[in-house]
């Protein structure tokens, strides 16, 4: 730990921040950044006391009054236990931009602390909501959308100031027993269970799983042609991903994002591509990318008769077992959905010549004469009365 200090004296309050040595000094931050932390702070302290610190009339100095450029790496002005001091000047100092991501809803944009005017935002107020397949936001309901590219295009219907956004809480790492008699025997489907060496009590049984929310295969990603006239601003397409194109070197950028599709099921939400789980939809957007590899700009061109993915999920009550699969702007008269014992069949056409077509092996048997499906404008959904009253834990057999 280090502190950071600001004792003027003349009836200005002091100030000492506590700071994490091993972060500042990682080689991340300059000493702009730890002036504008230790600013920040200060003002929020006292500004309603009528004392401010303007950070273009401050510098950084050490216990010995030796001055640090603000352009410095703090891992060479950082020391453990060690004290550094702000000091106002007289003259005004040259401030260098510090650049944090926007935490307000549908904004996810860089911007510089130092020029966060009032109309710098356009976000969205509301939370997000999800239902029978549809995505938007609670403060512009008009606005569904079925993907999540699309609903996180939307744009922001209030304006304001960005809103830094919160740090990705770090893993809490497992603690090990410390019992020697005390011994892992089994770790079957993420759950584990332990049996102590001198009881004879048998490990309880795992209990039945959740039921799968299965996920479309894989999309094979294209890249952008080089020849590609791209406007810039232009988003990338790449889900977790917020770059936008600024020239040619974005076109070799490494790009962090999620090659999977969103899934959310009974209150839980995640990636395909991910094994972790959020409940909250802020969470789910923080949610770490799990691939690199190169932005993408431009939307591949639609190739009639190709395979594309759709999502699908299934709940079921009692009798019936209900699968949803999300798909808009079906063609019902070349669509088809057969339904067998222990099958079902689905191929579907798209107004723009593509088609999602999927065997289902079913995890048990259903009344193939009583089922039921209907073509809705966002989802087909398909009704499977069930042979027998055992309960379905996924979708298809394994």
């Amino acid at each position: 730990m280090f502190y950071v200090h600001f004792d003027e004296g003349s009836g200005t309050p002091d100030f000492a921040l506590k700071e994490d040595s091993a972060q500042w000094s990682s080689g991340k931050f300059n000493v702009e950044e730890l002036i504008y932390n230790f600013v920040n702070a200060y003002n929020q302290k006292f500004e309603d006391q009528g004392h401010i610190l303007d950070p273009a009339f401050v510098r950084l100095v050490s216990d010995s009054k030796k001055p640090f450029s603000r352009t410095e790496s703090l891992a060479n002005v950082v020391r453990p236990k060690g004290d550094l001091f702000i000091v106002r000047t007289a003259d005004r100092q040259e401030v260098t931009p510090v650049v944090k991501q926007c935490g307000n809803r549908g904004c996810g944009k860089d911007f510089n602390v130092y020029s966060n005017e009032d109309n710098s935002c356009q976000f969205h107020p509301g939370n997000a909501v999800f239902h029978e397949g549809l995505k938007y936001w609670a403060c512009c309901p008009r606005s569904s959308k079925l993907t999540m590219e699309e609903m996180l295009a939307i744009p922001g219907c209030a304006s304001g100031r960005h809103s830094r956004a919160p740090e990705r809480p770090k893993p809490v790492p497992k603690k090990e027993s410390t019992d020697s008699s005390v011994k892992l025997v089994s770790a079957d489907s993420g759950v584990e269970v332990y049996k102590s060496a001198s009881s004879a009590v048998p490990p309880p049984k795992p209990a039945d799983a959740a039921p799968v929310v299965e996920a479309p295969p894989p999309v094979v990603e294209v890249p952008d042609p080089v020849d590609a006239v791209i406007a810039p601003g232009t988003k990338c397409r790449h889900s977790g991903c917020t770059a936008t194109f600024e020239g040619d070197e974005s076109r070799t950028a490494a790009c962090e994002y999620h090659p999977g599709v969103p899934i959310f099921h009974e209150g839980s939400k995640g990636w395909s591509c991910c094994k972790r789980k959020v409940l909250e939809f802020d969470e789910f957007l923080k949610i770490e990318p799990c691939s690199v590899g190169r932005h993408k700009f431009v939307e591949p061109p639609k190739v009639a008769g190709a395979q594309v993915p759709c999502r699908f999920d299934f709940f079921q009550t009692g009798p019936a077992v209900t699968v949803t699969i999300y798909a808009k702007n079906v063609v019902k008269e070349q669509s088809t959905v057969t339904i067998q014992p222990d099958k079902l069949f689905v191929d579907l056409k798209f107004k723009d010549g593509t088609a999602f077509t999927k065997d289902f092996n079913l995890a048990g048997r259903v009344v193939a004469d009583k089922a039921k499906y209907e073509i809705l404008s966002t989802k087909v959904e398909i009704r499977l009365p069930k042979a027998d009253t055992a309960n379905w834990t996924s979708l298809e057999r394994k």
